[in-house]
């Protein structure tokens, strides 16, 4: 897959998220993980995630910081929520 095809593929899925509303999914869960998170297990917010956001195939859930882990192809992409922002970064792979 080229650079290209790539961020093609990225930006349908994350229009998808968008359209799923999922910032402000993400934001519940991250503000309920920092009230529950000694109490609660995380793969109990990536069954959430899991089913709010059927179009991503997570592949890992992160306690710090908060978001998760999926792939398209080879390449890597992450969405992570902090206090401050919900941020999105990839590292690509031919």
């Amino acid at each position: 897959m080229t650079r290209e095809d790539f961020l093609k593929e990225a930006n349908v899925v994350l229009k998808k998220f968008k359209d799923a509303d999922g910032i402000n999914i993400m934001l519940n869960l991250y503000s309920r993980w920092m009230d529950e998170r000694e109490y609660e297990d995380i793969n109990e917010y990536k069954d959430v995630m899991v089913k709010s956001f059927p179009f991503i195939e997570i592949t890992n859930v992160h306690k710090r910081p908060f978001g998760f882990t999926f792939n398209i192809s080879k390449s890597t992409l992450r969405i992570k929520v902090t206090s401050k922002s919900i941020d999105f970064s990839y590292k690509f792979k031919e």
